[in-house]
């Protein structure tokens, strides 16, 4: 597993959110775009303590510590819509949530979801295949379930 990169600012409970891309990240200017958002990002009038960081060149997580305040579905919204006006402006799709990446043998790769059983009856994938969950949506969720094999995982009762 990896280790939990916002592991020494925040909170184990910290919100999380997982956006994927449909192809490889640079990284350094993503964040770079991105930096005046989070520098300004606000809940009802109060800074929103986030971080941001790209991971395995495919993922950007964005994580929020809500310890004393919640964030509001406004500021979620905002950022919701600056990931989807940076994506476009770069050609890129950061808001699939139609598939997920998978680790095979020449690294990683794109599976849809609707190709999920197809792929698993053919041997393609196997209770073993390991996958980068998108789902998960608290910090600690990182170091625990962020990387799991499909039979320890919700999508084989859900696809098969």
């Amino acid at each position: 597993m990896m280790n939990n990169v916002f592991q020494n600012k925040f909170s184990p409970e910290s919100k999380l959110w997982v956006f994927q891309s449909d192809r490889e990240l640079n990284g350094e200017a993503l964040l770079s775009e991105l930096s005046s958002f989070f520098a300004n990002w606000q809940t009802h009038g109060r800074k929103v303590e986030s971080a941001c960081s790209v991971i395995e060149g495919r993922f950007l997580l964005v994580v929020v510590n809500e310890g004393s305040y919640a964030v509001s579905g406004c500021a979620i919204d905002e950022l919701t819509k600056t990931i989807r006006k940076v994506g476009e402006g770069s050609n890129l799709n950061l808001l699939d949530r139609g598939g997920f990446y998978c680790v095979g043998p020449q690294g990683l790769s794109y599976v849809k979801f609707a190709d999920f059983k197809e792929l698993y009856q053919q041997g393609v994938l196997k209770n073993d295949t390991e996958f980068y969950d998108a789902s998960i949506s608290v910090n600690l969720e990182l170091s625990t379930k962020w990387v799991s094999k499909i039979k320890d995982s919700w999508m084989k009762n859900r696809f098969l």
